[in-house]
């Protein structure tokens, strides 16, 4: 998912246009949105209480 992130943020650098940084920006907020719940699931479930 990462990788994802990487590209778009890539391809709105590269390919700067008023298409593409739209669709591109929707796509890397879509993908970071879904990494950051995932990552606080898994640092979350190290500090179980006893």
């Amino acid at each position: 998912m990462a990788l994802v992130w990487a590209a778009t943020l890539w391809g709105i650098g590269a390919h700067a246009s008023q298409l593409t940084i739209p669709i591109l920006g929707c796509i890397a907020c879509f993908s970071i949105g879904c990494v950051i719940p995932v990552l606080y699931r898994k640092t979350a479930s190290g500090f179980e209480r006893p």
